[in-house]
């Protein structure tokens, strides 16, 4: 069983990006391993979520569920002169490697969402219904979306903040309850390395 139970068209997107990325070898220095979160991680993650009243909860989910869209929002709000065509290709290759290295570990280490841990302990935790966590937890694709893109943009746009997007989208996955932070960590460690590593995006 693969937890979170992922669609064909992850495997099928996965397949297709494997044939432009898995000789390119980006990630060969990353020593990345799983510990499954203890009880008291699952008892902390229960106390932090229903610390947040759930109106807030909802709202910051689903406004931070599409990072591109919230960069590219405030980018353009900034420079209202440059067109998408400008920047496009590299934010679409940016989400093709990561779609495709996050997925990669995700297949490798299984890992349950938060609430599907609880279960296991008797803890209710009802996470916030987003259409982006049917795939394993352990790493976050939305960490390494946010991690990736304000690496870029911060980069491309050094006079404006982007660390409150970045931040505010980590963020709303821990307390939506459908990340641990250790999901978050790993994600920044996979970024660091590809960006490291791949010509392309090595200067950002």
């Amino acid at each position: 069983m693969i937890y979170g139970n992922p669609d064909l068209k992850n495997y099928e997107k996965h397949l297709e990006l494997e044939k432009k990325f898995i000789n390119k070898n980006f990630d060969k220095d990353l020593n990345l391993t799983y510990s499954e979160p203890t009880k008291q991680d699952i008892i902390n993650l229960f106390n932090l979520y229903n610390s947040f009243p759930n109106n807030f909860k909802i709202k910051m989910a689903n406004y931070y569920d599409d990072p591109i869209s919230v960069f590219k929002n405030k980018f353009f709000k900034n420079n209202p002169n440059i067109t998408n065509c400008a920047i496009d290709k590299y934010i679409n290759y940016i989400n093709e490697i990561i779609n495709y290295y996050i997925f990669k570990y995700k297949l490798k280490f299984n890992a349950p969402r938060p609430f599907q841990l609880a279960n296991k302990y008797n803890i209710p935790i009802y996470p916030v219904a987003l259409i982006t966590t049917h795939t394993p937890s352990y790493p976050s694709g939305h960490a390494a979306l946010y991690h990736g893109l304000y690496k870029f943009f911060n980069n491309i746009d050094p006079y404006n903040n982007y660390e409150d997007i970045l931040n505010n989208g980590l963020k709303s996955r821990i307390i939506a309850a459908v990340h641990f932070e250790q999901d978050n960590i790993a994600s920044k460690k996979i970024i660091d390395e590809i960006f490291k590593n791949d010509p392309i995006l090595k200067n950002f």
